[in-house]
């Protein structure tokens, strides 16, 4: 049965790959129009189990770190709603932006910051039960996106 799990996990990875990557033919498109992909956020740790946490993680990895690497044109940009999400400042209600620990998505000193090895698979913004984000974990994601789409459409703009 675990295999059997692991084995579905892959293919649901596989399948949202494979929509991702049909994506980008539209959007090569529409160049006219700028694309912001933002991640799924997190959810809280009784609220799904490690394997569907890791997978989360790796997808949206792949679509930080792969998925645009062949793309030619600048209208397509993605941030990472998960991952900054998933470190805190030690509890749901303390936030770590500005932190130089953590799990970040930002711009700073002239380039974008991916760091990813610093929390769990899991919300670090949410109580039990509910996984949906604290307001301080709103407070870090809106800050960190901010810069991350102000260079999206700069970048997007110049072209």
């Amino acid at each position: 049965m675990r295999g059997e799990a692991a084995n579905s996990g892959d293919h649901t990875v596989a399948n949202a790959k494979g929509i991702y990557n049909e994506l980008l033919g539209y959007f090569a498109t529409r160049q006219d129009k700028l694309f912001v992909i933002i991640t799924a956020p997190p959810l809280a740790e009784g609220e799904t189990d490690a394997a569907a946490a890791a997978n989360a993680r790796a997808f949206n990895r792949w679509l930080v770190e792969d998925w645009l690497s062949e793309y030619p044109h600048d209208n397509v940009a993605v941030f990472d709603f998960y991952n900054v999400l998933t470190s805190s400042g030690g509890d749901p209600e303390t936030s770590d932006l500005g932190s130089e620990s953590g799990n970040h998505h930002r711009y700073r000193d002239g380039q974008i910051e991916y760091v990813t090895d610093q929390g769990d698979d899991h919300a670090a913004y949410a109580w039990e039960g509910d996984s949906h984000p604290t307001a301080a974990g709103g407070r870090k994601a809106s800050a960190e996106f901010i810069d991350i789409l102000n260079l999206a459409y700069a970048r997007w703009r110049s072209s």
